[in-house]
């Protein structure tokens, strides 16, 4: 028996795969926000999470004063 430890992105692709198998071939309002998001932090020429959340203010997105992420 083999033991496989996968990444955390290689687990977010799997799971966005399989999303997307169970949901047919459409795209979800929540996942055409974050294919557009994507695009835009795509465009960053650093891989500063700075940089992309700068993009991203600048796009027009806003987080919820509300928002927490526990």
């Amino acid at each position: 028996m083999s033991s496989y430890t996968e990444t955390p992105e290689e687990r977010e692709a799997f799971e966005l795969l399989s999303r997307r198998q169970r949901e047919g071939h459409e795209c979800s309002n929540r996942q055409a926000k974050i294919n557009t998001m994507a695009a835009i932090a795509r465009q960053c020429p650093t891989t500063s999470i700075e940089g992309i959340c700068a993009l991203l203010v600048d796009a027009g997105y806003e987080i919820k004063a509300n928002c927490s992420l526990n």
